[in-house]
C-alpha cells in the first residue's frame, strides 16, 4: 500500500492536532484514522492522504504563509529596493488569511514608478501570492487601511 497517514504527517513535521486542523476534522477523528489500519481503504482516509500531501504547498490560491516566512522571503527583496520599513496588513495581519488571500504590504521605499511596480512583481514571484503593495504615502487617501495597519499591522522589515 502507499504512504500511511502517520508517515505523511511526520514527514510534514506537524502534530496530530495540526493535521486535524488542516484537514478540518475533529482531533479524535483524525487520531482514529491514523491508528486504525482498517480505515486505510476508506474514501475518507484517501482524501486525508491527498489533502495532507498538499500541506505546506503555497500557490496563489492555496496555502497560507506564517508571518515569519513572509518576512524571511521578503527581506532580501525589500533590502534591494532601499526599503525603510514594511508592514503586513489585512487578513494576514489579523491571522485570518485563507489560501486565496492577498498579502497586503504597506511600505516606505525610495522605489517609485516602474521600479515600484517591479518591486511588487518581485515580491509576487517570490511569495507565489497576489500582492497588494501600498506606499505609505497612499495611506493618507485610505483612512480605513491606515487605521487597520495601526491596529493590526505586523512589521516585517
Amino acid at each position: 500500500m502507499g504512504i500511511e497517514l502517520k508517515q505523511l504527517r511526520k514527514s510534514k513535521k506537524i502534530t496530530q492536532v495540526e493535521a486535524a486542523s488542516f484537514l478540518e476534522v475533529p482531533y479524535r477523528t483524525y487520531q482514529s484514522y491514523e491508528e486504525d489500519p482498517k480505515k486505510q481503504n476508506s474514501i475518507k482516509y484517501k482524501y486525508m492522504i491527498d489533502k495532507l500531501s498538499k500541506y505546506g504547498v503555497i500557490t496563489e490560491n492555496f496555502g497560507v504563509y506564517k508571518i515569519d516566512s513572509i518576512k524571511a522571503i521578503s527581506k532580501p527583496i525589500l533590502k534591494d529596493y532601499e526599503t525603510d520599513f514594511a508592514f503586513i496588513a489585512g487578513e494576514y495581519a489579523k491571522n485570518k488569511a485563507k489560501g486565496s488571500s492577498t498579502i497586503t504590504i504597506i511600505i516606505s521605499t525610495k522605489a517609485s514608478g516602474l521600479r515600484f511596480f517591479k518591486l511588487s512583481n518581485d515580491l509576487k514571484e517570490a511569495l507565489k501570492k497576489r500582492i497588494n503593495l501600498v506606499s505609505v504615502s497612499n495611506l493618507k487617501n485610505d483612512e480605513k487601511l491606515l487605521i487597520e495597519t495601526l491596529l493590526y499591522g505586523v512589521r516585517i522589515f
